[in-house]
């Protein structure tokens, strides 16, 4: 209460600076005598406490909790897996036998997508960008196809090749590389457009540039390209290492540690297991 007539003077006389600068430091000065000492150790303390804290001790605590839904669901897509490929597979003769057969294997497909596509986003940043870029690369070549079926001729070469780089750029802890990589793809693609009935022979016959070649090349760019390298970001986000994961989800008794296989994953460096890909799942 004694700050805001304070505050509401200050303001008032905010053109002159002659009165503007002791007001501002009578306000420092009550806020330091006002303030609580009680608060301000506590405040110190925490402060304290969390710069000698280590980096993951916050992460811990909410890491188990985050596994067992996925734990859950790989073991049960694998555990459906097997009744269900049994009835999608087996030769039926009657219509009725047939229509349960079909709705077997939808069901069959679902739980193997559940196993597939979880092992897939921990398999490691570079497993996941290798199958995520290779779709997306097709869904874009696919949209230059329909572009250019259109009329339209954006530069679809240029176009998936900076699409690849920025993913690939999406794995490097260098900012500036990951921001600087899509302006720069849109400034090589719009000086290639102007130029290339002149510098490229097997471009000589394209018809001249229009603005539906440059927006459905950057639209390419921008919606295959960019947006999707922001998942790949996800997954690289904080790695998380493998043996500090798998002290969560075995007890320290289990006779899995001695297994090769265990022991090998818990010595090895590879970002399986980021928190980025567990909030991706």
């Amino acid at each position: 209460m004694l700050l805001l007539p304070l505050l509401a003077q200050s303001c008032l006389h905010i053109q002159r600076p002659g009165l503007a600068r002791p007001i501002l430091a009578r306000t420092r000065t009550l806020s330091r005598v006002a303030a609580p000492p009680k608060a301000a150790a506590i405040s110190a303390a925490a402060a304290a406490a969390a710069s000698a804290a280590p980096a993951g001790v916050a992460i811990m605590p909410l890491l188990q909790p985050a596994l067992r839904p996925i734990l859950f669901v790989i073991a049960g897509s694998a555990i459906g897996m097997v009744p269900s490929a049994i009835k999608a597979f087996w030769p039926v003769r009657s219509e009725a036998a047939l229509q349960q057969q079909k709705l077997m294997r939808r069901v069959f497909t679902g739980c193997m997508l559940g196993v597939v596509v979880s092992l897939w986003i921990f398999s490691g940043t570079w497993c996941f960008l290798s199958l995520f870029g290779l779709m997306a690369v097709i869904a874009q070549n696919e949209y230059f196809l329909m572009a250019r079926r259109n009329g339209c001729y954006p530069t679809w070469k240029l176009g998936t090749l900076g699409s690849v780089g920025m993913y690939v750029a999406a794995c490097s802890t260098n900012p500036v590389l990951r921001e600087a990589l899509f302006p720069l793809t849109g400034v090589l693609v719009t000086v290639y457009l102007m130029l290339r009935r002149k510098i490229n022979p097997v471009e000589a016959g394209t018809p001249p540039l229009t603005m539906n070649d440059v927006s459905t090349t950057f639209l390419g760019i921008y919606y295959f390209g960019f947006m999707p390298s922001f998942w790949v970001r996800l997954r690289s986000l904080s790695p998380l290492a493998p043996s500090a994961v798998l002290e969560q989800l075995l007890p320290p008794a289990s006779a899995l540690w001695s297994s090769p296989l265990v022991a090998q994953l818990a010595a090895s460096s590879v970002d399986i297991f980021t928190c980025g890909a567990i909030i991706q799942w």
